[in-house]
């Protein structure tokens, strides 16, 4: 669990903030229509603020169902010592897993703050549950837990939760102050307040009018983009039934109305990448499998596990695009298409010296790292000497350009590990056009075990899977629905 400590930066944006335009505080809700989704995820955000935590458990939200149990978020008060004036969350699991059937892997199977809110001022304040974690959000500052090693997503659904208490609407807990401003979001879509009704036009058109705008691709959602980019796209909320973005409560939303595809705009749907015709022979061979990780394909899961944007390399907005690898255990050789795209060009139709070469980190004079050679030195290491993704780092890359790359040329990417010296990985490695031209070589070094992360999560433990019968390596066994 990541924790931050109270600093002066936070104090003064607490100040900062504005009174709510709508005090929620008292409200009791029915969201039995929305518990099927709640369960799996949520968001609540609000302005709060705590006149006082003189009680020993202060209520911000309470959510049951008839009465049992399904998550609460209270200030800390005089019982909690030193933590005196921060705010909790936790839920109870479907399944009783974790400390108390919390679920959260962290001793009591919940999280705080950190900072402080007892100071009668206003704070920014939300609560989530997405995928495998919990996160609580103050004035900015994150703190997040996860499930323990081992569970999934399936394992981490909350109990039902017809009925969410408001502040003193859950009596006896002595809250004082003001709760106001209350977005709630389930499964990425916002339920409360309930979203404006369509426009007359859109009425008069009837709910299955054609989708306007852009579609997003793959299990990318409303919320995953950012105001700004908001308008003019449209999201898959279950398969056939689509719905428009909008900006509503200060956050991009699927907020309707339904709409049918096949109709005006450009659509853009995820489709599996099609290799060239001199390359399709990567598809056919017997010694190759093809390497399928979750956060290159899954959008909405790569979000919600940590990552806060698209992929250098694997994500096809690109400037230097990598859509697929295909491994070779038996020679320990990683192959895949690399295409460069309009965003790498400098010369007129060539790739930019910035998209080819950069300066590596070692800070050796005449060590340079492509950015492609990086991605494969890294993910050919975690195949041929480590358990799983991410299972080490690469501390030296050395490059030769050999012949310039045109904007809108594929080639083909290949290495292998050269030798193996303990947890040190050497490869060399080179691209390859079409005639078998070479327009660059690279030797570099991998470290495997090379720890990047500060604390270890589920992520971090994922093995690989050798599937044969699909001719694939899969960074999980519940990744074999993408297969």
């Amino acid at each position: 669990m990541t924790r931050h400590a109270r600093n002066t930066a936070y104090l003064e944006y607490a100040k900062g903030v504005d009174a709510p335009a709508k005090s929620y505080n008292g409200v009791t809700l029915d969201t039995s229509k929305w518990s099927a989704s709640m369960v799996k995820s949520f968001s609540i955000k609000a302005k709060v603020k705590f006149n006082n935590m003189n009680s020993n458990y202060p209520h911000l939200f309470w959510g049951e169902d008839s009465g049992t149990f399904a998550f609460c978020v209270h200030g800390l008060g005089p019982a909690y010592g030193g933590r005196k004036g921060e705010t909790a969350y936790y839920l109870a699991t479907a399944k009783g897993i974790g400390p108390h059937g919390r679920g959260l892997d962290n001793g009591q199977g919940w999280i705080g703050t950190g900072n402080k809110m007892d100071d009668g001022q206003w704070h920014d304040f939300e609560v989530a549950k997405y995928g495998t974690k919990s996160a609580i959000f103050l004035d900015g500052h994150k703190v997040e837990a996860s499930i323990a090693a081992g569970k999934t997503e399936a394992d981490f659904i909350m109990k039902p939760v017809t009925t969410l208490r408001i502040g003193t609407a859950k009596e006896g807990t002595g809250f004082e102050g003001d709760i106001g401003d209350v977005v709630i979001t389930a499964e990425g879509k916002q339920v409360f307040p309930e979203p404006p009704p369509p426009t007359a036009k859109a009425a008069a058109a009837g709910a299955g009018a054609g989708c306007t705008g852009s579609l997003l691709p793959g299990n990318t959602s409303c919320d995953e983009q950012s105001v700004e980019d908001c308008k003019g796209k449209y999201t898959e909320l279950s398969p056939g039934v689509y719905s428009h973005c909008d900006v509503s409560g200060g956050q991009c939303l699927a907020t309707g109305p339904i709409c049918k595809t096949g109709c005006r705009g450009k659509r853009r749907v995820k489709r599996d990448y099609e290799l060239p015709a001199w390359l399709k022979w990567l598809e056919g061979s017997s010694k190759h499998l093809r390497v399928r990780m979750r956060e290159w394909e899954d959008g909405l899961w790569r979000k919600s596990s940590g990552w806060h944007g698209h992929d250098l390399i694997h994500s096809p907005q690109s400037a230097v695009y990598i859509p697929c690898y295909f491994y070779s255990p038996a020679e320990k050789m990683l192959q895949g298409p690399v295409c460069f795209g309009p965003g790498a060009e400098s010369h007129r139709g060539l790739c930019h010296g910035g998209a080819m070469t950069s300066a590596a980190a070692s800070g050796e004079k005449n060590d340079h790292g492509d950015p492609a050679f990086d991605d494969l030195l890294g993910h050919l290491a975690f195949l041929a000497a480590g358990e799983g993704p991410w299972s080490g780092a690469t501390v030296q890359i050395n490059c030769k350009l050999c012949k310039p790359v045109r904007v809108g040329q594929t080639l083909l990417l290949e290495g292998h590990v050269a030798k193996q010296e303990r947890k040190k990985v050497f490869v060399e490695a080179r691209l390859v056009g079409e005639t078998g031209e070479v327009y660059g070589r690279m030797d570099g070094l991998s470290i495997v075990g090379a720890k990047m992360q500060e604390e270890d999560s589920e992520l971090d433990r994922r093995q690989w899977h050798f599937d044969e019968a699909k001719r694939a390596i899969v960074d999980s066994p519940d990744h074999r629905h993408l297969l």
